[in-house]
């Protein structure tokens, strides 16, 4: 099964770009663009960490199933972010 975590990053970004987007008549402060940009390149490091962390798998050639799914890819992800988020 085939990885997707551009398209899972691009779809985490835009439904938090979204689902932030101000209702109208709202304007977004300053403070909201950085905290939204900081929290959208944390989202891309942590994929990035990710899949640094899972390269050897990734690349073996002699492993056929490496049950890096998507789900999986998922999890980490996320888990990673959290991570992350507490010692920021």
């Amino acid at each position: 099964m085939k990885v997707y975590p551009r398209r899972f990053l691009t779809g985490t970004i835009f439904i938090f770009l979204l689902s932030s987007a101000p209702i109208a008549g709202m304007t977004v402060t300053a403070y909201q663009a950085e905290e939204a940009a900081r929290l959208i390149a944390a989202l891309l490091i942590s994929g990035r960490v990710v899949v640094d962390q899972s390269q050897s798998l990734i690349n073996s050639p002699d492993q056929g199933d490496k049950g890096f799914t998507r789900r999986c890819f998922e999890r980490q992800v996320i888990d990673e972010f959290r991570s992350a988020q507490e010692w920021i």
